[in-house]
């Protein structure tokens, strides 16, 4: 199993310090979802969210 450090400090808007935690950014960079907990990533609202992200003009 591959291990990972990190190389510098995490932003405590994105991370808090539990594991797991989801972030997902838009095509600009800006913070659209974040989770800490386990993610549904099988939901379906999860996916139709994704969708949108993929899809929106922003």
């Amino acid at each position: 199993m591959p291990v990972y450090e990190v190389a510098s400090n995490i932003p405590e808007q994105l991370f808090k310090g539990n594991l797991p935690t989801t972030v997902v950014f838009d095509k600009k960079g800006r913070v659209s979802f974040n989770e800490v907990g386990a993610a549904n990533y099988g939901h379906k609202k999860f996916i139709e969210f994704m969708q949108q992200l993929k899809n929106s003009q922003d």
